[in-house]
């Protein structure tokens, strides 16, 4: 008979040759910023606390953790032709050979990986998912979010000059400039997909973030010489929680 203990025994021991094997694609030069080895390190730490504060959200420790140090896996320049080539899932259940994880748990793993970049949150989705989506945001709602943000959207400018407030798109991977992508994170509040979600948000991170988008908007409003509309932006990047929240 397989002793439980030693199958969680082998599982950790995978986690830490997965984390060996990965934490070079992760570091500052290898990836995008913002996606970057303390990002992963930070959202690992989060699992239990999730977990504790969604009593609803069910899901294995091990499972989110190799879920974390996979989920930005596309966002290595060296990994993405292979991904191109062969397929996210089959370099996602690639890296998970050789764990102890059984297929329904492997399949869960690739699942919550592939699909976490997407906008909504949906009903049918795994807690596995769930917990890794509201993870990924928690970790930017806070000034490294707002670092990590002008660092992964380094190519463009910081604002429009023509339009410094007024954001618009704030579609994944299309943003017009960096003040756009501050304001796509700070929506990020709303589209938690709980109460239970949002009181995870550390509140003095919070409003040390939304303290720097109004110092910011003070000076883009002296700089281009235009009214300072930044709390209409915030109103609407926060929507009905802007009350609560700003």
């Amino acid at each position: 008979m397989i002793n439980r203990g030693d199958v969680e025994t082998d599982k950790r021991d995978f986690l830490i040759r997965l984390e060996t094997l990965l934490e070079p694609f992760y570091q500052p030069g290898q990836i995008a910023g913002g996606h970057d080895v303390e990002h992963v390190r930070r959202m690992v730490r989060m699992g239990p606390r999730i977990a504790d504060g969604i009593p609803s959200l069910v899901f294995d420790q091990e499972e989110y953790v190799a879920a974390v140090w996979l989920h930005n896996l596309d966002r290595v320049p060296v990994m993405q032709e292979t991904i191109k080539l062969c397929g996210q899932q089959r370099v996602v259940m690639s890296f998970l050979e050789g764990s102890n994880f059984d297929e329904r748990a492997k399949v869960r793993i690739a699942d919550a990986v592939i699909q976490h970049p997407k906008k909504d949150d949906d009903p049918n989705d795994s807690h596995l998912l769930t917990a890794l989506r509201i993870a990924d945001k928690l970790d930017r709602l806070n000034l490294l979010g707002v670092i990590s943000g002008a660092v992964h959207r380094s190519a463009l400018s910081i604002y429009d000059p023509r339009q410094p407030f007024g954001y618009d798109s704030t579609e994944e991977g299309k943003p017009k400039s960096i003040y756009n992508d501050f304001m796509r994170v700070l929506e990020w509040v709303g589209m938690l997909p709980s109460d239970e979600a949002r009181a995870l948000i550390v509140r003095e991170d919070l409003a040390a973030y939304i303290a720097f988008l109004r110092a910011l908007g003070d000076l883009l409003s002296r700089a281009c010489s235009v009214e300072n509309k930044i709390e209409d932006d915030l109103r609407k990047a926060l929507g009905k929680y802007y009350a609560k929240y700003a």
